[in-house]
């Protein structure tokens, strides 16, 4: 066997079909340690799947649609492309529904993007800094951001794109590249596309660097543009089809255009605002340590990659500088498709190229350069080790569902749960105007055509009427109230939409239940009109 050992940044030039010398057994030893760790984040021992995660359950409720017969696009309102939905509809359909469906996705999906990760690392590095960047990956992001949304599945395929044509950039390789592009945008438009451009823009600069002359970019570029064409309209004709163009180009490239940005999570005002909480103190020193970290990283690190490269260009071998601008071209797409709306959450899910390249920069001899390496080993270990443990510890006792058994670590979900699920019966009508989770796990159905409601013109008039024809044909009997719908933060903007339903709602219900966080339960008057 080869020895294993770290590549240096001159590293010699190598065929570009170059395979790493790393041994499987390692990279199967990491996998079911991140499968390990991600069970500990997500399951309560020994097999209570937890409930988490802000945007998990609007994809739930979209899937629970679908399965009822209702139309994606034309029945209830959706902004992305219908990636997401479809893979949950196929779930639903698949296992019926079941409480650990989100949490067993959460843990297939992080073991494939860290497996991803040691793959495109192991192209650039050796020894054991090939599992730095996809552990930091798993313990300082994604554990720290689980969330079972369209996200991931667009990084995963933008990151098989990037594994595929780390060899080289032949014919088949780049129809495939194109293609899990397109697939990727069928998840999230705006992340497919950026990392077509971003090939787009890598290809060119491939051309220029080994001189093969703008026929060949041309070539390449007209077969990206095909492939990624071709996934993205078979995925989409059907849902197009279904619901009709108008309905589709409304809610996918009209809405986000006119009115994305009026909710006060949308737009830059996000950006590094979301602080950990200081009221333990203990807790918040290293989680302040992850969230400066992670927000560091993006996208310095691809910037200063960039000024290291080209002072090493002559150094650096063309295959070892070939991928390394590969990974940084797609980096840099990566930021760009959340740079509108850098929420912590979208920030930490597109890091992993800038720690690949964070490792490869601090990889340079020195012991500067090597007591950084092992402190960031060292940092994510203990995030991850810490992470699993308090989670483990933040059980508040298990609740019976109609999906299953579930936890839920927060004190303010727990006892929304705890107060629902003796009130409510599977298939039952009942608007959540926040966050929308209760609908899944209890099996509920909601009125409104979105799945959840602002106090900003991101919600339309038209939805809320649309809400209150809804209302008008079965008898809704409870509406949650968050708090904030009545005390909208600054950044919102826009005519206040909910007018007629707050009106609504104060001759037809009346305030049953306040919540420790102060949202309301509204139940419906015996008797009372229809609107």
């Amino acid at each position: 066997m080869n020895a294993w050992r770290p590549k240096s940044h001159s590293a010699a030039p190598a065929a570009e079909d170059e395979i790493d010398d790393m041994p499987w057994k390692y990279r199967v030893a990491l996998l079911l340690a991140a499968c390990c760790y991600l069970y500990l984040q997500t399951f309560i021992l020994p097999c209570v799947p937890i409930s988490q995660g802000d945007n998990t359950h609007f994809f739930l409720l979209d899937g629970a649609r679908m399965l009822r017969g209702e139309v994606l696009y034309r029945d209830f309102q959706e902004l992305t492309f219908p990636g997401m939905e479809a893979l949950t509809f196929l779930l639903l359909k698949s296992f019926g529904m079941r409480a650990w469906i989100p949490a067993a996705t959460l843990i297939c999906v992080g073991a494939l993007l860290t497996l991803l990760g040691v793959m495109i690392t192991s192209k650039v590095l050796s020894g054991p800094s090939v599992f730095l960047p996809a552990v930091a990956y798993l313990t300082l992001a994604f554990g720290n951001a689980l969330d079972d949304t369209h996200h991931w599945f667009s990084i995963l395929a933008c990151l098989a794109a990037v594994a595929v044509l780390l060899d080289n950039s032949r014919p088949t390789r780049v129809a495939w590249a194109g293609g899990l592009c397109g697939i990727a945008c069928c998840f999230t438009q705006s992340r497919g596309a950026l990392a077509m451009l971003a090939l787009t823009a890598f290809f060119a600069w491939e051309s220029h660097a080994r001189k093969l002359g703008p026929r060949c970019w041309i070539v390449r570029v007209a077969i990206l543009g095909a492939a990624y064409a071709a996934a993205a309209l078979a995925f989409n004709t059907y849902f197009i089809c279904k619901a009709g163009w108008s309905n589709f180009y409304y809610c996918t490239f009209t809405f986000l255009a006119r009115y994305y940005g009026a909710f006060h999570r949308n737009n830059l005002s996000v950006y590094m605002v979301d602080l950990p909480d200081f009221a333990q103190v203990l807790l918040s020193i290293p989680s302040l340590g992850v969230w400066l970290f992670i927000h560091l990283v993006a996208p310095l690190v691809n910037l200063l990659f960039l000024v290291r490269w080209w002072r090493m260009r002559q150094e650096i071998s063309p295959t070892l500088s070939r991928r390394l601008m590969l990974i940084n071209m797609m980096g840099l797409a990566f930021f760009l498709s959340i740079a509108s709306a850098p929420q912590w959450f979208r920030v930490a899910s597109a890091t992993l190229p800038a720690l690949i390249l964070l490792v490869w920069i601090l990889n340079a001899p020195g012991r500067l350069h090597q007591f950084a390496r092992q402190a960031l080993w060292v940092f994510s270990l203990a995030t991850g080790i810490g992470a699993a443990v308090i989670t483990q510890s933040s059980a508040m006792g298990p609740l019976e569902t109609p999906t299953g058994r579930v936890e839920v670590l927060s004190s303010d979900r727990y006892e929304k749960y705890h107060w629902l699920i003796p009130r409510v019966q599977a298939g039952q009508y009942i608007l959540d105007a926040g966050n929308g989770e209760a609908y899944f796990f209890l099996e509920l159905q909601d009125p409104a055509p979105v799945s959840f409601l602002t106090d900003s013109a991101f919600t339309r008039p038209g939805q809320v009427d649309a809400l209150l024809n809804k209302m008008a044909q079965t008898r809704v009997e409870y509406i949650i109230w968050p708090v904030e719908l009545d005390q909208p933060p600054p950044g919102n903007r826009g005519s206040d939409a909910l007018r007629p339903l707050r009106a609504y709602m104060r001759k037809q219900y009346r305030v049953v239940k306040v919540f420790t966080n102060g949202d309301q339960v509204w139940q419906k008057h015996d008797g009372a009109d229809q609107p």
